[in-house]
């Protein structure tokens, strides 16, 4: 007899005098406590492979129920809504869904809620958007809608969480739902932010993003935690009935001679310190062995200030910041909305 239970974020797999070599690549033994111990988000496969090896087992890990609820019926779904929510449950209802920005990435994670009928916990980069998921959300279903985040800590069937927050409480409140949605799961790849699908058990999942690709190609974190893409729509696929039409301009600039010299000189150390220790950023754990051996390694600490300073000048640059200011000149008395990868522009003149 096996026996799964949840602790801290992780599950414990009591497995007494049975064989584990069904299970050995998700368990790790535990010193500490003397038991095995394996990943939460491995749950679904754990239990999966008991089930097909008709091993008999006590699974104590769900600290939830299926949930009645019913989506507002006048709500009707658009075509590609309903496409990409049948690719999202033919993939065994895992899986990151692909569409641009005002289409309603956060209408289709709700019919996946009212479909999967199991708690849910719909995790997003700013209290912003959690507002808005749970005003959203109170409307289609008309209950209460849990908050985590902004003061809040109001856990109910549905729950939407900032990320900071779902990673401190997770531990606590990582069986408590049978439905993970992350929204903006690009975010989801960084050492931190992570662990928080780490620690869920949710056997379902669905990540949200208009750009699930990232300049570090961390996105296979995502595919990892959440399943691989299901189903994908181009901005350029929708009419201007759906969106509002629009023109892109790429504004290209170039680095002055100071920081091309200092961008030139730290690129170089960081690129030595990876060819040192044979890092090649090919796979989604590149990132942390990266890290790792800053900490390490006597030549660490410079490496990661190269690499933040060569980061800091391609992101921030002098011409790219003047290049902005003389976009609000020309658009002065409109109304502007700028969307920086890394971090805000915080340097922007008075005009």
């Amino acid at each position: 007899m096996y026996k799964l239970s949840f602790k801290s974020g992780s599950l414990i797999i009591d497995c007494e005098s049975q064989d584990i070599d069904a299970l050995n690549t998700y368990l790790k033994w535990d010193d500490r406590i003397n038991v095995w111990r394996a990943r939460a988000d491995h749950y679904r496969s754990i239990v999966m492979i008991l089930r097909e090896n008709n091993s008999e087992f006590e699974d104590l890990c769900p600290d939830y129920k299926p949930i009645d609820i019913t989506m507002d019926s006048t709500l009707e779904l658009r075509d590609y809504q309903n496409e990409a929510l049948g690719k999202w449950e033919e993939g065994g209802k895992q899986g990151v869904i692909v569409l641009p920005t005002g289409v309603g990435k956060s209408i289709v994670g709700a019919a996946a809620i009212a479909r999967t009928k199991r708690p849910a916990l719909v995790v997003l980069p700013t209290i912003d958007l959690m507002q808005q998921w749970a005003s959203m959300l109170e409307k289609m279903f008309q209950q209460p809608i849990g908050m985590l985040g902004g003061g809040s800590r109001d856990v109910q069937d549905i729950t939407v969480s900032t990320y900071d927050s779902a990673v401190i409480m997770m531990e606590y409140i990582g069986n408590r739902f049978g439905f993970l949605i992350c929204d903006e799961c690009h975010h989801l790849p960084g050492a931190v932010n992570r662990t928080l699908a780490e620690m869920s058990i949710a056997p379902f999942r669905m990540g949200l993003s208009a750009t699930p690709e990232r300049d570090d190609g961390m996105e296979e974190v995502i595919f990892d935690l959440l399943g691989p893409e299901v189903y994908r729509r181009d901005i350029k696929e929708f009419s201007t009935d759906t969106l509002s039409a629009y023109e892109v301009v790429r504004i290209e600039v170039e680095l002055e001679e100071d920081e091309q010299e200092t961008y030139d000189l730290n690129r170089e150390i960081y690129r030595a310190f990876l060819s040192k220790y044979n890092i090649r950023f090919t796979g989604p754990q590149s990132w942390n062995r990266f890290i790792q051996q800053c900490a390490r390694m006597p030549d660490g600490k410079e490496a990661m200030k190269a690499y933040m300073t060569q980061k800091k000048i391609s992101t921030s640059c002098r011409q790219k910041m003047l290049a902005i200011e003389g976009l609000l000149k020309t658009h002065a008395g409109e109304r502007i909305i700028i969307f920086t990868h890394f971090q805000p522009i915080v340097s922007i003149k008075t005009l």
